[in-house]
């Protein structure tokens, strides 16, 4: 008697447009998968081979004049492979696409929040400006503020002081 194999779950390839199976109860390290590029690339090749042995040009696959065609026809077969490509081929770069789309919403709020934070620094400096007596720097209104705090004679300086 043989050992039975131990049960699997099998669980969609996110982007791979392959499926990837866990063993349950097993290390994943011991496990040795496929590159999910080389699936890819097979099944592309696959693809292209029945494709190309259409001599005419297939039609649209579901319109009128494919279903006019004998099952079995190059050209139809050649159509529901195109479709069905077309659709993996979005899933192949979907995750890639997906961060794509992330990464420029990302940035188009992080420039609507810039331009935001701009114009309301413009907005506050233009309003101070107007309160600020013309005339005087900063530099020159600091000094004054600070030469105020001195000490002045006669000022009590705390206890214990010489």
């Amino acid at each position: 008697m043989q050992p039975k194999a131990p049960p699997t779950r099998e669980r969609p390839g996110v982007g791979t447009g392959a499926t990837r199976r866990s063993v349950v109860g097993t290390e994943a390290s011991s496990l040795t998968l496929q590159p999910a590029t080389d699936l890819i690339a097979a099944r592309r090749r696959w693809a292209y081979r029945l494709i190309r042995r259409t001599t005419t040009p297939a039609p649209r696959y579901g319109s009128s004049s494919w279903l006019a065609l004998p099952e079995g026809d190059p050209a139809k077969i050649a159509s529901v492979v195109t479709a069905a490509e077309s659709w993996a081929r979005g899933g192949d770069d979907l995750e890639a696409d997906l961060h794509q789309e992330l990464v420029a919403a990302g940035l188009a709020h992080k420039q609507a929040e810039d331009a935001e934070y701009q114009a309301r620094a413009e907005t506050h400096r233009s309003e101070w400006s107007r309160r600020t007596p013309p005339g005087k720097s900063f530099t020159e209104r600091r000094t004054e503020q600070l030469a105020a705090a001195e000490p002045r004679p006669g000022d009590f300086t705390g206890r214990g002081s010489a």
